[in-house]
């Protein structure tokens, strides 16, 4: 009986496999976060990284079984009917009748298992090199479909897995699709400190049963399969512990073993060391496998040629070097294979033998048969097999690309091109299309030729009459001149066409250069010297996605932080920014909408920082105005046993590093907790007006709460509180109505409400301990730093001096809520509608209105910056920007071709950010960064899901881009948007790539054209 052992050779992983799956957390968790936020995800990388197995073994884990719905699907003869027939199956499997639409039966899958199906499409380069055109725009025509669905009706996520060297072809396809390639997952080799945790792991794992003698056979492990590079390949690891497990078990177990689960084995230093360093060791597998079979089968069977064994083998792999799955039938236990993409395989072999060798390969490990479908096991025996093809075989795959590359620039091949491959044609196994387009060229060849000799003939001629040798050396002149303009022309088209192929490889090359800067002049480099329109927008695009790539704009942040998890962030209560742009808070743990805890991590933005400090458990965090001083709420327990309610909080000053804690003081009868997440707004256009904690210019605390009975709970007995917490004296709490409390810029007052809410009494707290009771009123109310307060009410608004209770009143059409006001000048207030007025109250009857949604306002030059657009299913589409005076003088206008759908504005530089996007038609968003006079400052590249924010003085914002926490000072940026502006800023940096383009010159600039 053949033993059975525990590593998995060279199948991935799959769901049976997740308990013992190790290495790829980070990446596992980075993936699913992303597929939470986005219909699409793209995830790519060197062959032998394991994108399969991290998606089938290590994903799976992050779901209940109820949860994840994965559909593997991969082209097979055609992507659309592997598709098709893949959900037709499902749904019979659950006794449900399929329909004919796709999106139909995703939908019906969906309401079935009441849960997304996610569609994961494997070694998708297959679609890419051998789907032809009609094959291709169907299936991105139905993905589309699935991915920009706006309603339930196609409740499907989608996952597309490729190796890196095929993205560039890839990426092609944004036309069809735009913002495709925007979310995607680089699958990294794994580092040596990562391997050799694999390694430890997976040989400790206890259902394996394997003893190892020290941990230094971790590190012989390692260096027996470390290239010349220190690099480490997982199918070569999973090869390696398979056949030393096998030649262990052999030597401990010469008669078997017969016991349940796997064979208890002892891997000494010995034992490793006498295995030896076998480097190649996939490539000395497939020798060896070859070697033995090719032995056994010529003892079977007579009149093979010499390379059967190598045939058999090719017809699996393609020609650009991958898997070629292969579907069979089986007549009479023989391998029948149809015709497929203008093949036929094992033509002229014997059936029987090829039979027979097929089995054997998959004995072997080398084959995999699942269902139908007959194919290698893993991408990487492709590679090593099609660099092995050599002389007639080899030359005819080179044939086959070129044309087809000749066809797809709709160029024609050079006829010395066409003379040298006529006799290999016939072998070539050509579509009807690639040998009418090789027709097509060889008959222009002939053409040529045919002109060639005409123009020989006649300098012959010409050459035999001497006595007329000057007229005729004219003639001569201008023929040669003529055949020299000819073949230089066509020579010169030649080049031209190679410059395309050769530009190309260099726009695919641009995407694993770690060096961005670099990546985008090479970008650059290759769309300044191609010609063909198609390809230069190709190159455009590239250009334009470096540029707004998260690594290039990592280039000019102050810092950088990677975050444990890409959940949405929330501003100003997951990531905040303090006064003076120096610090940082974020959350750095598990994404939630409650008051579940994570650690908060610290930031010093200053060159070489970083993080200052961490604080576990927290809820919230966010630093008081204008201060470098943070709160972190953090969870406890209160007195009434509600779990994970903020009932203490953590002061602490960046700036020193001091910290002091405060906790609400509990009685019997009640209990204290800061007010949750969802109640702590951020006000954009008022003052300081919100439930947060504030402190005033004494160092006294104002800690807005909520006080719960004792025989109530939430919601139905608490009552909203205040607490003044002042250095050495009492505690002083009381009760308020349910409004949010506002604070003076300066700090050194208060304004909060008492009684009932049809009658509230109006209260102000000053940093000397007074307190003034305005009485009752009707309306909303700003305070200001000179000591009065406005109010607004039903028939206009009325300001109170609070020490001496004069009071002035203006009457005008009431406001639906006040958003400022300057004293002595205008204020600013919403309509019900959601527009804008500007009153000037030293004028009364001078008042503006505005239909448009304000960003912010400047009072020092009079002007409020609104934006507005259409309608659009009964909400607001907001695509342009206006400038306007507070007398009602349009200023500027400018028209943005984006949608608005969120923007941060500071009060302090009347600076503001403004996130656009395509709405749903795309997974891309840009940031704008404008002043005060519209004028732009820069546009970055992000996602919809971003958070980002400036700090109270405007001098600096941030941005958390997925996983990433940036920060920058507000300075003048690249319009990653504008292909203008990015070749402009390659042009003025153009030394950086000056030696690579003299050792990477196209053809055409190599001989001077």
């Amino acid at each position: 009986m053949e033993a059975k052992c525990p590593f998995k050779f060279l199948d991935p992983y799959s769901e049976l496999d997740s308990d013992f799956f190790f290495g790829r957390e980070h990446e596992v968790d980075v993936l699913y976060d992303s597929i939470q936020r986005n219909k699409l995800v793209v995830v790519y990388g060197p062959s032998g990284t394991g994108k399969t197995s991290l998606i089938r073994s290590g994903l799976n884990r992050k779901f209940s079984s109820r949860q994840w719905r994965p559909l593997y699907v991969r082209r097979e003869k055609d992507i659309n009917l592997s598709l098709t027939a893949m959900l037709n199956r499902e749904l019979l499997e659950i006794e449900m009748e399929p329909e004919q639409s796709d999106s139909r039966n995703i939908n019906n899958l969906s309401l079935y298992y009441l849960s997304p199906i996610y569609l994961v499409f494997e070694q998708f380069e297959e679609l890419l090199l051998m789907g032809c055109e009609q094959e291709k725009a169907t299936f991105f025509k139905s993905l589309r479909c699935f991915v920009e669905s706006r309603t339930p009706a196609v409740s499907c996520q989608v996952i597309i897995v490729l190796r890196e060297e095929f993205l560039g072809l890839f990426e092609k396809s944004e036309k069809e699709l735009r913002g495709l390639t925007d979310r995607r997952l680089r699958i990294d080799p794994m580092q040596e400190s990562d391997l050799k945790e694999v390694i430890r792991r997976t040989l400790n794992y206890p259902s394996f049963r394997i003893s190892l003698e020290s941990d230094e056979a971790v590190n012989l492990i390692y260096k027996a399969l470390a290239d010349k590079k220190d690099n480490v390949s997982l199918p070569y690891l999973q090869v390696y512990l398979d056949r030393l497990w096998r030649e262990e078990f052999a030597r401990s177990y010469p008669n078997g073993y017969s016991g349940e689960g796997f064979a208890p084995l002892n891997f000494t230093i010995k034992v490793i060391r006498d295995f030896g360093e076998i480097g190649d060791v996939l490539q000395k597998f497939l020798t060896e496998w070859k070697k033995a079979l090719d032995s056994d089968i010529n003892q079977r069977f007579s009149d093979l040629s010499d390379n059967f064994l190598n045939d058999v083998l090719s017809e699996f792999v393609s020609d650009y070097g991958t898997k070629q799955p292969l579907i069979f039938t089986l007549e009479n236990g023989v391998y029948v294979f149809p015709p497929a993409d203008n093949r036929i395989h094992f033509e002229n072999m014997s059936a029987t033998a090829v039979t027979y060798v097929i089995n054997e390969l998959c004995r072997g490990m080398i084959l995999r048969r699942e269902g139908k479908t007959l194919e290698l096991s893993h991408d990487i025996l492709a590679r090593l097999i099609f660099s092995q093809t050599q002389g007639l075989q080899g030359k005819i795959i080179r044939i086959r690309v070129l044309i087809r590359f000749y066809k797809d620039q709709n160029q024609r091949i050079h006829s010395r091109f066409v003379r040298e491959w006529e006799g290999y044609i016939k072998d070539c196994r050509l579509s009807p299309d690639e040998l009418k387009f090789f027709e097509k060229s060889r008959e222009a060849a002939e053409a040529e030729q045919h002109g060639k000799e005409i123009r020989k003939a006649l300098i012959a001629k010409d050459a035999e009459n001497k006595k007329r040798i000057g007229r005729r050396n004219k003639i001569i002149m201008l023929v040669t001149i003529a055949s020299l303009v000819v073949v230089l022309f066509y020579y010169r088209q030649s080049l031209k066409r190679e410059d395309q192929y050769f530009g190309m490889d260099l726009l695919g090359a641009t995407d694993s250069m770690p060096d961005k800067t670099k990546a985008l002049h090479v970008a650059a480099y290759v769309y300044n010297h191609i010609s063909s329109p198609e390809k230069k927008y190709e190159a455009r695009n590239r250009l334009l996605q470096i540029a707004q790539s998260p690594e290039f704009l990592k280039l000019n942040a102050l810092l950088d932080l990677k975050l444990r998890s890409t959940a949405e962030l929330q501003q100003g209560l997951d990531v905040d920014i303090s006064a003076s742009g120096q610090y940082l808070c974020v959350r750095n743990g598990p994404g939630s909408e409650k008051n579940e805890t994570n650690t908060f991590f610290v930031l010093n933005t200053s060159a070489g920082k970083g993080i200052i400090d961490s604080f576990p458990n927290i809820v919230y965090s966010y630093f008081l105005s204008r201060s470098d001083t943070l709160l972190l709420a953090y969870s406890g327990k209160t007195a009434m046993g509600y779990k994970n309610q903020a009932n203490s909080f953590i002061l602490f000053d960046c700036g020193t590093g001091s910290r002091d804690t405060f906790t609400l003081k509990n009685t019997s009868a009640e209990a204290k907790s800061l007010y949750d997440r969802a109640e702590i707004g951020l006000a954009t256009f008022s003052q300081s007006n919100s439930y947060r904690v504030a402190r005033l210019s004494t160092g006294e605390l104002v800690v807005p709460h909520l006080t719960v009975t004792r025989n109530g709970l939430r919601g139905l007995g608490y009552r909203n509180s205040l607490t003044l917490i002042r250095p050495n004296r009492p505690d002083s709490s009381f009760y308020i109505l349910p409004f949010s409390l506002l604070v003076s810029e300066d700090n050194r007052r208060i304004l909060y409400s008492t009684g009932d809410s049809s009658a509230a009494r109006f209260r102000v707290y000053n940093a000397n301990g007074r307190q003034a009771d305005l009485g009752n009123i009707r309306g909303s109310a700003l305070l200001t730093d000179k000591g009065r307060i406005a109010i607004s009410t039903s028939t206009g608004v009325s300001f109170v001096a609070l020490r001496t209770r004069d009071t002035t009143s203006f009457n005008f059409r009431p406001l639906h809520r006040m958003l400022n006001w300057e004293e002595g000048n205008y204020v600013i207030g919403e309509t019900e509608q959601g527009g804008i007025r500007i009153i000037d109250i030293g004028h009364p009857g001078n008042e503006i209105q505005l239909n448009e949604k304000m960003i912010g306002y400047r009072y020092g030059s009079a002007r409020v910056i609104t934006m507005d657009g259409y309608a659009h299913t009964g909400d607001s589409v907001y695509t342009r920007f206006n400038q306007t005076s507070f007398d009602g003088k349009r200023i500027r206008t400018i028209q943005i071709p984006y949608t608005v759908e969120d923007f941060a504005w500071n009060r302090n530089t009347g600076r503001f950010l403004v996130m656009t996007g395509d709405g749903d038609k795309s997974t891309s968003r840009m940031l704008f960064l404008y002043n005060e006079n519209l004028g732009l400052e820069g546009v970055f590249g992000i996602t919809p899901n971003d958070t980002f924010g400036f700090s109270r003085d405007g001098s600096s914002f941030y941005i958390v881009r997925n996983d990433d926490l940036l920060a920058f000072k507000v300075g003048r940026y690249l319009d990653v948007t504008s292909l203008d502006a990015v070749l402009e800023k390659v042009k003025d940096d153009g030394e950086i790539i000056a030696s690579f383009k003299r050792t990477n010159r196209f053809p055409s600039k190599k001989f001077l054209f």
